[in-house]
């Protein structure tokens, strides 16, 4: 006998994120679009267009725009997410030593 699926909750449920941006050389170009299903994958697209100096436009949730302070801190998140990738590169370390050090997450 199958068991039912609890019903999806906020936490549960799957979200469809898009990041709208402009790479650093076309800031005034076209817009392009990422897609992603996780929050961790718009951490790590964010992180990579933050490290390339793209124009990030917007992130969207299931189609509407996140609010303000969400906006900020997947921002934020992803901002420390490439500065402790840069800090490993730049001074041979591993996840566990940039942490310890400067208090970045792993």
């Amino acid at each position: 006998m199958p068991v039912p699926k609890p019903a999806p909750t906020e936490s549960t449920a799957s979200h469809l994120y898009a990041v709208d941006y402009r790479p650093f050389e076309l800031r005034r170009g076209r817009q392009f679009t990422r897609n992603a299903s996780e929050r961790s994958e718009v951490e790590a697209t964010l992180s990579q267009l933050l490290s390339s100096g793209a124009c990030i436009t917007a992130i969207r949730c299931d189609g509407v725009a996140v609010p303000p302070s969400q906006f900020d801190r997947l921002l934020k998140a992803s901002a420390d997410r490439a500065a402790a990738g840069l800090l490993q590169a730049s001074l041979a370390l591993d996840a566990a030593q940039v942490h310890d050090r400067f208090g970045y997450p792993t």
